[in-house]
């Protein structure tokens, strides 16, 4: 089964480590067919939402309708002793289509695998190209996207710089299976686990 296009969309730069949650643009008024009035001819990006595990269902089927389809993925391993990685969405039960709303936006809700355009109430919102173009940046010719590792192994000092225990200070143990997140072992704790998301989480400092 072919998989899903990629877009050729701009490249821009974003600081290493970190990749956008998808953001939409304030909705627009509407016009006589009910389709926000600047966005209705215009191609732009729109997350769609999937059915359960039906990513690559409905990312190829949308693009059957030659439309433009992102799917960004990321590798991840089955368990920690595997060998072998495998690709799993980015964005979990979501892609993205590049769509002309008044063209695209009733043959997609009714195409196979898919459950809504993400919007506002039952209106489509797009998607700020930046986050596109941040997947963009970091994808392979497979469609994974390259989160940079944070430099840290098992037995390193770190400290936590954000969220709920910033300021903390502990032992790097290991990386998840899903490459976000990170185990930890608070000093303030008696050497407890911890998982935080790797962003939070740096080389202690001195």
């Amino acid at each position: 089964q072919p998989g899903p296009t990629r877009s050729s969309g701009s490249r821009s730069e974003t600081r290493p480590g970190t990749l956008e949650i998808p953001r939409m643009i304030r909705p627009s008024p509407i016009d006589p067919d009910g389709l926000p009035s600047e966005w209705a001819d215009d191609p732009l990006w729109f997350a769609i939402q999937a059915k359960p595990r039906g990513e690559e269902i409905a990312a190829y089927a949308v693009s059957t309708l030659g439309i433009d389809v992102l799917l960004p993925k990321i590798r991840t391993r089955p368990s920690r002793r595997a060998s072998s990685t495998r690709l799993r969405p980015l964005f979990p039960g979501y892609l993205f289509g590049r769509l002309r709303l008044r063209q695209h936006l009733h043959p997609v809700r009714f195409t196979r695998g898919v459950l809504r355009v993400v919007g506002s109430g039952n209106r489509p919102v797009p998607v700020d190209d930046q986050v596109i173009a941040a997947c963009v940046a970091r994808m392979d010719d497979s469609g994974c996207v390259e989160l940079d590792a944070p430099g840290l192994r098992h037995g390193d000092r770190i400290q936590i710089e954000s969220g709920p225990f910033a300021g903390f200070h502990g032992v790097f143990d290991r990386e998840m299976d899903d490459p976000c997140r990170v185990v930890v072992l608070l000093e303030a704790l008696h050497q407890a686990q911890l998982v935080l998301d790797r962003r939070h989480v740096a080389p202690a400092s001195g």
